[in-house]
């Protein structure tokens, strides 16, 4: 069944898409982990090495379902040329 065919068969007309980030912090000396990189910190103003990870979300009057999950990875040249 598609997508929306479940929607309809359960009185869900209305939706949207929420995304969704958040920030976690690893240990300063991470190597191995997938996606860490130098990140500001919302709360200090200062930076921390960690990941970003962005949820895309379906949100419904009845119940919110997760859609997709990437890490977000800064563009190693445009960091380049930034420094």
């Amino acid at each position: 069944m598609s997508g929306g065919v479940i929607l309809r068969k359960h009185g869900i007309t209305s939706v949207i898409l929420v995304e969704d980030d958040s920030s976690r912090q690893h240990s300063k000396a991470t190597t191995k982990i997938s996606g860490v990189h130098k990140i500001k910190d919302k709360k200090t103003g200062g930076f921390m090495i960690g990941q970003d990870m962005v949820f895309l979300l379906l949100v419904t009057e009845k119940v919110t379902i997760p859609v997709g999950l990437k890490f977000y990875q800064p563009d190693p040249v445009r960091s380049k040329w930034a420094n």
